[in-house]
């Protein structure tokens, strides 16, 4: 126990992210898109989103769906993730349509 509270390890975690951008007229984006996870057990660093990526392609375009591989520390039961983007790109608004976060299985 550390402080009365039982002791919870470091242990490293990937998070497989589906980020869904909605199907409207201008919900695009091709702003630097950065996520953090939030969980029982603490909250992961910032990611720029676009540095996870799985695959080669234009990030968040109308309609379409992106996949990211995110390497943290374990948050423990995710409670809420917070999503942001720099407002820097030639199309800084976006429709973020969800978001899906999926603990990837280690072994």
């Amino acid at each position: 126990q550390v402080g009365g509270a039982p002791f919870a390890p470091q242990v490293r975690r990937s998070y497989k992210v589906t980020v869904v951008t909605g199907d409207r007229p201008h919900a695009g984006t091709d702003c630097e898109v950065m996520l953090r996870l939030h969980g029982e057990g603490r909250s992961s660093g910032s990611h720029r989103l676009s540095s996870c990526s799985v695959q080669s392609k234009t990030l968040f375009k109308r309609g379409s769906s992106d996949v990211f591989l995110v390497q943290d520390w374990d948050v423990g039961a995710l409670q809420r993730l917070s999503v942001w983007h720099d407002a820097k790109g030639s199309v800084p608004h976006w429709f973020l349509e969800r978001v899906i976060v999926e603990p990837v299985a280690e072994g």
